[in-house]
């Protein structure tokens, strides 16, 4: 008898997260599983990939923090009707909702930490929350730690790790799309860096070793976010203004990071960085903060990329420099075959795996 597993998410929109799920309710065996999928509203470029043997189901309730009550009673309601044997909570802001309609109804709950959990003044009530879902589910051994230790909560068989994943053959695909940009022509060392313009992905570093790097480097930051205006004015206070290309959210990512000579990620936290992933998959070698959340589960240091100490701006530059100088052209080449073979462990096929193993196991 097949199993019914719902997951929640608050939508469909462009995000590592909506990446996540759409990859894992796609690659889910559907002869063992009925699969439905809850939003709190319907909407987002993932929605019309979604595959039609999935049923998706609309509270239609945007999420915001002030439409948390308004969502908890629909979700209540939904689960009253439906009932699944399995309920997955897939973004943290809804957890705790999930898990008090879940236990108020008897229903099984697995809740997913995308990324790093800090510790907050709220951490004792969380615990007391979290210690009563049924799964916790955590995308690499660092964010477990995190749970672990900054709530509280004991390392028991119910606190597992499931890595992300990516897929390689849709980036590959995507990255042979032609740009046609002026600033990438000529013989330039060019310098890629993705993400959500936002405090803690910690771009300034990066700026700031501009200023160590030789002119041909070209820096080109990809994505927005309410920092921007800052960034630009602090590249141009650094005096590199021209060798910093800000060009703003790119529907398609990769075809410039396929361009790159590195890719650079400056975080101060992540949770397991998946463009890291999707651009060893593309033979880019690539340089990382050693970020809250463990470095470590993504890249080996000087065997399949290379970690900076977070917020030294001065150790990012000479590792720019490393992977620059033509006389360290072999060990590049080593790096990153290393890493290729690496990525491979994150397929989505492994991924939807590991899911079905904690759901066959539950």
């Amino acid at each position: 008898m097949k199993k019914n597993i719902c997951f929640f998410n608050k939508d469909l929109e462009i995000g590592g997260v909506e990446r996540q799920l759409y990859y894992l309710v796609n690659g889910l065996n559907k002869t063992k599983y009925d699969i439905m999928l809850l939003l709190c509203k319907k909407e987002g470029a993932f929605s019309d990939k979604i595959s039609n043997s999935i049923g998706v189901q609309d509270l239609r309730a945007s999420y915001s923090h002030s439409n948390k009550i308004i969502i908890a009673i629909k979700l209540f309601l939904f689960l009253l009707k439906n009932r699944p044997d399995i309920f997955v909570s897939f973004h943290v802001h809804l957890n705790i909702i999930s898990i008090i309609a879940c236990k108020l109804l008897s229903v099984k709950v697995f809740i997913c930490f995308p990324g790093y959990c800090p510790r907050s003044r709220l951490s004792r009530l969380r615990r007391y929350f979290y210690t009563r879902a049924d799964k916790l589910i955590s995308v690499s051994m660092g964010v477990k730690a995190s749970v672990v230790n900054n709530l509280h909560i004991p390392d028991s068989r119910k606190n597992i790790v499931i890595e992300n994943c990516v897929d390689i053959r849709e980036i590959r695909e995507r990255s042979k799309e032609d740009i046609r940009s002026p600033f990438l022509d000529g013989d330039r060392f060019i310098i890629v860096s993705v993400g959500r313009l936002s405090a803690e992905k910690n771009f300034e570093v990066l700026i700031r070793a501009s200023r160590l790097l030789p002119p041909d480097c070209l820096i080109l930051f990809i994505g927005d976010g309410e920092r921007r205006e800052y960034l630009e004015n602090l590249a141009a206070e650094c005096g590199s203004g021209n060798r910093i290309k800000f060009l703003g959210f790119q529907l398609n990512p990769y075809k410039f990071i396929k361009k790159a000579s590195v890719y650079v990620l400056s975080s101060n936290s992540e949770g397991l960085p998946t463009v890291v992933l999707e651009a060893m998959s593309l033979g880019v070698p690539c340089i990382c903060s050693d970020y809250y959340g463990r470095t470590n589960d993504v890249i080996e240091h000087n065997v399949t990329g290379y970690i900076f100490p977070r917020d030294n701006h001065c150790e990012l530059a000479n590792a720019i420099k490393f992977f620059r100088d033509k006389k360290n052209r072999e060990k590049r080449k080593t790096i990153v075959e290393n890493s290729k073979r690496h990525v491979v462990n994150y397929s989505i096929e492994k991924y939807a795996q590991r899911y079905e193993r904690v759901f066959g196991g539950s």
